[in-house]
Order: C-alpha cells, then structure tokens, then sequence
C-alpha cells in the first residue's frame, strides 16, 4: 500500500516506479483513498470505474514487470 504521504508529482512517481518501489496498483489505491476523503469537490467532470482502473494498473504493472525497457518508452507510465 501507498502510504498517505505519497507525492503525485511525476518526477517522483517515475523515480519510485524505476526504483521498484511503488507500483501502479498502489497509486490508484492512493488517488482513490484521497478522492474518496474530498467528497463531493465537484473537481471531476467523469471519472473511470475503480475496476477499470485497478485493470489498467494491474496491466501496467505486469508490463513492468516483464519489459524493463517499457517505461523509457512510455513517458507517462503509470500517470
């Protein structure tokens, strides 16, 4: 699990995500905790599923997992 404090900004997420130590799944966990805690902020036009994304995540993470190279070739892996 992501803990509370977790920074969102990019660099820091690709820097853990290269690191090995934070995976998607555990993003989305995190941005669905804090949503979820901001009630209605009417911030959000539409939003995708929670199984939708857990499925995406769950994809990017095996992708990682299996293909070193995948995050060089996607700048916005896991955003």
């Amino acid at each position: 699990m992501a803990p509370t404090g977790l920074s969102l900004d990019l660099t820091s997420l690709a820097a853990r995500y290269r690191g090995g130590d934070l995976t998607v799944i555990a993003v989305i966990a995190e941005v669905e905790r804090r949503i979820a805690g901001a009630a209605d902020d009417s911030v959000w036009i539409s939003r995708v599923s929670p199984d939708s994304l857990t499925a995406r995540a769950s994809a990017l993470d095996r992708l990682a997992a299996g293909d070193p190279g995948a995050m060089a070739r996607l700048p916005l892996f896991g955003v």
